[in-house]
């Protein structure tokens, strides 16, 4: 098993297995470090460049791999439980099934990526960017994803339970059948999302703007409704199914331009 703790022993390895590559009639250009279950736990990796690397079941906890490019990498089923990943390049990674559990990964790019079956209970992805990624089945419990941008992603069949997703942006975003229960979704763009039996039984909607979404079968039960923002054929539909008391948090405003 490879072991590795800082740069120096990065670079000593990636140089190894570079010459072997040659070696063996690869082509320089086309060569990528093979870290499949490798052992870089507490690494210190800072703005080290690991794009399309194999990093498939390895061991990341705690490492720091903050400003670092790890665009493009298979990070399949890898251990990256509380790592430092903060303003980090993870774009068009493979993450599916991987640990992120109570990971750094505030202002990191991890646009279009494959999270699907992810562990990121805990997980801090304030400011970061999720637009089109796929967290599909993923464990987002008690998640930071204030202010992060979600724009079109797919959250279905998420736990999102106790998360913070207050200002977060979701246009368009599907939270099919999503627990967000006891989340707080305080002043959250929610626009246009698929909320179709989405539960948010508990949660905090106070200023957000749910206009456009599909509510068909959605838990709204003891949810706080404060200035929360509806359309009028949103407010007839609700109005069948819950008290004038709650029904008086809405505001009703279309929307203009689109």
């Amino acid at each position: 098993m490879i072991t590795i703790k800082n740069i120096e022993e990065l670079e000593a390895e990636r140089e190894r297995q570079r010459k072997a590559w040659v070696e063996n009639g690869g082509e320089g250009n086309k060569f990528f470090i093979d870290l499949a279950w490798a052992n870089l736990r507490e690494a210190i990796l800072k703005e080290e460049n690991l794009s399309r690397s194999d990093l498939r079941w390895a061991d990341l906890r705690g490492a720091d791999l903050s400003n670092a490019d790890l665009s493009k990498a298979d990070l399949r089923r890898a251990n990256l439980h509380s790592g430092n990943f903060k303003n980090s390049n993870l774009k068009l990674a493979n993450l599916s099934g991987s640990d992120f559990s109570w990971a750094d990964l505030r202002w990191a790019n991890l646009r279009g990526d494959f999270l699907h079956g992810a562990n990121l209970n805990g997980a801090n992805f304030s400011w970061a960017d999720l637009s089109g990624a796929d967290l599909t089945g993923g464990n987002l419990r008690e998640a930071d994803l204030s202010r992060a941008d979600l724009t079109g992603g797919n959250l279905a069949f998420t736990d999102l339970s106790g998360a913070n997703l207050s200002d977060a942006y979701m246009l368009y975003a599907d939270l099919r059948e999503a627990d967000l229960s006891l989340a707080d979704l305080s002043g959250a763009r929610l626009m246009l999302a698929n909320l179709n039996g989405a539960n948010f039984s508990g949660a905090n909607l106070s200023g957000a703007d749910l206009r456009g979404g599909n509510l068909i079968q959605a838990n709204l039960m003891k949810a706080k409704i404060k200035c929360t923002i509806i359309t009028q054929s949103q407010w007839d539909t609700l109005a069948k199914l819950y008290s004038r008391e709650f029904m008086a948090g809405f505001v009703v405003k279309e929307i203009e331009g689109w």
